[in-house]
C-alpha cells in the first residue's frame, strides 16, 4: 500500500513540475526570438484573455506545437495589471504546452509596427516565421487551416 501512495505522489508530483510558467517579455527581447534561425516554422500568436476568438484557437496551436515540425510561441498582450490575476491563473489552469510570453510593453502604437506594419491592432493576430520570410495573419485559426497555412509557407 506504501508503494502505491508512492506512485501516486511521484504522478502527482510529475504535473504539477510540468506546469507551464508565463515569461514577461520586453519587445527587444521578443524581436530577438523572431530573428532566431530554425529549420522549424516559427509562430508568435498574440492574444489575450479577454479575446473569446484568442482563446478558441490556443488548442488549435497546442496541438501543433506538439508534433515538432513547429515551434510557438503564445504572446499574452493582455494588460500590465492582469498578469498575475489572469494570465498566470489561465495558462497553469490548462497546462499549455506552448512556450507562453507575456508581452511587457505599454503603449501598443510603439511596438505593433516591430512585429509587423500590417497589424491594425486586432486580435487574434498570428506572426509565421519560415526561412527568414514573415507572414502576418489576423484571424482566428482552426488547426486544419494552421496545416493548411504552414503546408503553403514551406513550399
Amino acid at each position: 500500500m506504501r508503494n502505491i501512495y508512492i506512485l501516486i505522489f511521484m504522478v502527482s508530483f510529475g504535473f504539477i513540475a510540468k506546469s507551464q510558467s508565463v515569461e514577461k517579455i520586453t519587445i527587444d527581447e521578443l524581436e530577438n526570438l523572431m530573428d532566431q534561425e530554425s529549420n522549424k516554422v516559427l509562430i508568435f500568436n498574440f492574444w489575450a484573455t479577454w479575446c473569446k476568438p484568442c482563446i478558441k484557437e490556443i488548442p488549435a496551436f497546442e496541438e501543433l506545437n506538439e508534433d515538432g515540425m513547429v515551434s510557438v510561441h503564445l504572446v499574452s498582450i493582455d494588460f500590465k495589471n492582469q498578469f498575475e490575476k489572469r494570465v498566470v491563473p489561465f495558462v497553469e489552469d490548462r497546462n499549455l504546452n506552448s512556450r507562453v510570453f507575456f508581452l511587457a510593453e505599454e503603449n501598443p502604437n510603439n511596438w505593433m509596427p516591430r512585429i509587423s506594419n500590417e497589424w491594425s491592432g486586432a486580435i487574434p493576430a498570428t506572426l509565421f516565421i519560415y526561412k527568414e520570410k514573415k507572414y502576418f495573419e489576423e484571424k482566428e485559426f482552426t488547426l486544419d487551416e494552421l496545416n493548411e497555412y504552414i503546408n503553403k509557407i514551406r513550399n
